[in-house]
């Protein structure tokens, strides 16, 4: 397409190109004819004065003019039609053209890399065939060994769980006997509490006394506690009261005190006792279960890891086999010349 017909073209409004496009399709010539054509007219037109305009003959070929330029107008539109399908079947065809040699160069990408794993698969499978006998034996002993140290580690167990629960026992009998001391505890705060409530009536009652005594006589005596004799004690005496009541006071101060030092004692010593008890057989069973973990996870960790590296290599074997199998059926395979000189006949 030359530059004026491109020229022309950029600057053709919608309506001309379709007018172009269609004129091209009905004479089944390109746009660019289609347009170069019109241009030359036009041309011939400002050439011999007519600014551009067809040249014509009279009214009667006015007319004609008008049906050549629609006439024209669709074959420019057919035209313009025609070049972008063909536009569209070129760009698909390159896009064909690069798809298929892409698919190829991974083809052949495919069938070198067939060609290296079938050379290492068959290294692997004479190394692996020679050793299948002694990684078998090997295997045995292996499984033999784990269950004999399963059973050992059962057994372990069934013996920390027995003795745990004869602690879990011992601690039992503890806390009945605890029970018990603050049962025995709790009946002589009923006891203390009956003659804290006997103490308090005989003073209600040696009230009563008092009183009755300052009415019969004239001169007050002084109530204020005195040092208790027995040999001037009587029943009518009030201050024999008085002495008797301050001493029951202090006796059951004194048992009221050494009852409550006694359970705060034998509560503290009671938890002491257990506490210690319970940190030794805590950290005895933590350092009998963390020796007896480390060893059982590090034999665990090695035959684990024995085992997955024998299982590995196996396994590529077995896979290289298998693929070196399939390649050599495949049909794609067995038409295509072999890549690299000195390999064997495998893609025949």
């Amino acid at each position: 397409m030359s530059s004026k017909v491109k020229q022309a073209n950029f600057r053709l409004p919608l309506e001309y190109m379709a007018l172009i496009d269609d004129f091209a399709r009905r004479e089944d010539i390109t746009k660019a004819t289609v347009i170069t054509r019109a241009l030359d007219c036009m041309q011939a037109s400002y050439d011999s004065g007519h600014g551009g305009m067809p040249v014509t003959g009279g009214s009667s070929a006015g007319g004609a003019s008008d049906a050549e330029l629609e006439d024209l107008r669709a074959k420019l539109k057919k035209a313009e039609e025609r070049a972008t399908d063909a536009e569209r079947a070129l760009q698909s065809a390159e896009d064909r053209l690069r798809d298929a040699q892409r698919q190829r160069d991974e083809a052949e990408n495919r069938a070198r890399n067939a060609q290296s794993d079938l050379a290492t698969a068959q290294a692997q499978s004479a190394h692996v065939s020679s050793n299948d006998s002694r990684r078998t034996e090997a295997a045995e002993e292996e499984v033999e060994r784990l269950r004999a140290l399963v059973a050992k580690q059962a057994a372990t167990l069934e013996e920390k769980i027995r003795a745990l629960a004869s602690k879990e026992v011992g601690y039992d009998d503890q806390a009945r006997t605890l029970a018990n001391k603050d049962a025995e505890i709790s009946s002589r705060d009923a006891i203390i509490a009956d003659r804290d409530r006997q103490i308090t009536d005989l003073r209600s009652q040696l009230s009563e006394a008092q009183a009755r005594v300052q009415l019969s006589n004239a001169n007050s005596m002084s109530l204020s506690p005195v040092t208790f004799d027995a040999s001037t004690f009587t029943e009518e005496s009030p201050v024999g009261a008085i002495s008797m009541l301050n001493m029951l006071n202090g006796v059951m101060a004194a048992f009221k005190q050494q009852v409550k030092d006694a359970r705060i004692l034998g509560e503290q010593e009671g938890r002491k006792a257990q506490q210690h008890e319970f940190e030794d057989v805590i950290n005895k069973a933590r350092n009998d279960g963390y020796r007896d973990a480390m060893t059982y996870l590090d034999d665990r960790a090695t035959t684990a890891r024995e085992s997955g590296a024998r299982e590995e290599r196996a396994r590529i074997a077995n896979i290289g086999l298998l693929r070196a199998s399939s390649l050599s059926q495949h049909p794609r395979c067995l038409n295509r010349p072999s890549f690299e000189a000195g390999m064997p006949g495998t893609f025949a």
